[in-house]
């Protein structure tokens, strides 16, 4: 159907519309919220910078977009990007004297694939008011073919959308997050950042075990068998430090372990690989930059042949800054893979391995989150929106056109999605007690369906203390994406003062783990299992 139906075929998807349309002098303001107003707009054209989009959802009628005058027809538009996927169910068009004849309303949930819930042959301008069944939406674009004035284009007002309240809201999840014993290793500050499940009885997390003062440092591994956590023994090659910050695994024996390998100096630091051959824990040489400190984040497997480990390493050639790191297992040995050198001072943070050709890396560059694709040849810079001081800690995906990472910006927790071409920012829910100051940081995350992904992270919440002091508490803090909106789902905090969590592994749908510390002493596991 194309999109300029007359007005007699108005219809959403087989959904009749119940349309009115008003003259300016008879318009009433609908009730209910404007979700429209000043938020993020592309346009087709724009005449100069006092008439771009964002002039049509300013709430000012005297200001407006307006296109950039050309002698020849073609489509303009200008869409509104709401932030996150909301019910509507009615759009307002205020028309300057300049206006479209054609046009058509589209929504979009990626920016990308577009429906038409309502078009128009032979409009008149003035104030429309399209009502139509509700629809659940991240984007809304107003399409347009023909104009009253083809030397001035079109003039738009404002662009208003607004939220339908009668549709319930998604289900809460059907399960609950409980705290599952776990041991520490053998100094007092234990800590786990990471986990991989392979099966119901076979889940492993990774971390370090410290002094206090953090003069010594060890790996610390467990394994859950079904029933237990328990310690496994693993080497320390390093008589300074040895930290573990990321593990995935192909099968049982197969397991892959990595983070740093601490010296008196940070210039000499070198990358911690260990792996499991389904008996033992074995240091293998990791992929080292030469003359270069490096450090290793995170690892994801392909094969038994195929792994990637990304990181970041500094020396004389990046003057002591840190640079992307990427290193790769070719079932032989680890080898650094050339990455471009990003700002002044990047890293890398989590990874996700779609395929040989297709590996995806996040982290930061310069407090700006940062994305690298490996496209079988080459590593790139991946283009992203201007996020202030932000980072990205971790990857997954859930096909190769659905792809999300999170981390954090300066406004609290941050979500982003790729659809196959580009990346953009999910509304992600901040804590609203305005009691205190807090804020969320994402660190792990992993998805079992497009409508079903899991996000964990700590929660710091800072409130007065005594006399000047500032106190800091950290709580647990887990979303759920249910397909269009990020919820926080509840889980235990086993401590007033600092509960964290950092890693998350899925076994099925109904079996999550999340895996941290509790005050910075004792390793926090949490389970999620549905009745």
């Amino acid at each position: 159907m194309s999109p300029f139906t007359p007005v007699s075929q108005k219809r959403i998807a087989g959904i009749a519309l119940a349309l009115a349309t008003f003259a300016t002098a008879g318009y009433a303001a609908p009730t209910g919220s404007n979700v429209a107003l000043n938020k993020l707009t592309t346009v087709s054209s724009f005449y100069n910078n006092a008439t771009k989009g964002d002039k049509a959802v300013d709430s000012n009628t005297a200001s407006y977009w307006r296109t950039k005058s050309r002698s020849t027809l073609f489509t303009e538009s200008i869409s509104v990007d709401l932030g996150n996927s909301i019910n509507i169910s009615r759009v307002v068009l205020n028309w300057n004297t300049y206006y479209a004849t054609q046009y058509a309303i589209e929504i979009s949930q990626d920016n990308f694939n577009w429906s038409t819930v309502y078009s128009v042959s032979s409009e008149n301008g003035g104030t429309d008011v399209i009502n139509f069944s509700a629809v659940n939406t991240r984007y809304v674009r107003m399409t347009s073919r023909a104009w009253n004035n083809n030397s001035q284009r079109i003039r738009l007002n404002e662009l208003e959308i607004y939220a339908d309240d009668g549709i319930a809201p998604p289900p809460p999840v059907s399960g609950t997050w409980s705290v599952v014993p776990s041991p520490n290793g053998t100094d007092a500050n234990n800590t786990l950042r990471a986990v991989t499940a392979i099966n119901a009885n076979e889940v492993w997390a990774v971390g370090v075990t410290s002094s206090l003062n953090s003069s010594n440092r060890n790996t610390l591994i467990e394994r859950w068998n079904g029933a237990a956590w328990n310690v496994i023994p693993a080497p320390n090659p390093s008589t300074t430090g040895n930290e573990l910050n990321g593990i995935a695994a192909t099968s049982t024996s197969d397991i892959w372990a990595v983070g740093v390998l601490n010296s008196t100096t940070v210039t000499n630091n070198r990358s911690l690989v260990l792996h499991w051959d389904g008996a033992s824990w074995l240091h293998v040489p990791g992929p080292d930059v030469p003359n270069a400190a490096s450090q290793l984040y995170a690892v994801s497997t392909l094969s038994s042949t195929d792994a990637w480990a990304v990181g970041s390493y500094s020396g004389a050639s990046t003057n002591y800054f840190e640079q992307p790191l990427a290193g790769r297992w070719n079932g032989g040995f680890w080898s650094p893979v050339p990455t471009p050198t990003v700002g002044t001072q990047s890293r890398l943070q989590g990874i996700a391995a779609v395929s040989t050709n297709n590996v995806w890396a996040v982290g930061s560059a310069d407090n700006q989150a940062l994305i690298m694709n490996w496209d079988g040849n080459t590593w790139r810079v991946v283009n992203l929106p201007t996020l202030a001081n932000s980072s990205l800690n971790a990857i997954t995906v859930v096909a190769p056109n659905d792809i999300w990472a999170v981390g954090y910006s300066g406004t609290g927790p941050l979500t982003l999605r790729y659809n196959g071409s580009t990346w953009s920012v999910v509304a992600s829910p901040s804590p609203n007690d305005t009691r205190f100051s807090d804020t969320t940081r994402l660190y792990g995350i992993s998805a079992n369906a497009s409508n079903d992904i899991w996000a964990t992270g700590t929660r710091l919440r800072s409130s007065p203390g005594a006399g000047d002091f500032t106190r800091y508490t950290y709580f647990t803090e887990i979303l759920h994406w249910n397909g269009s909106t990020w919820r926080i789902v509840a889980s235990p905090d086993p401590s007033a003062n600092t509960s964290q969590l950092f890693g998350i592994a899925r076994v099925t749908a109904n079996d999550m783990w999340a895996v941290g510390n509790v005050d910075f002493t004792n390793t926090l596991i949490e389970r999620y299992t549905t009745p």
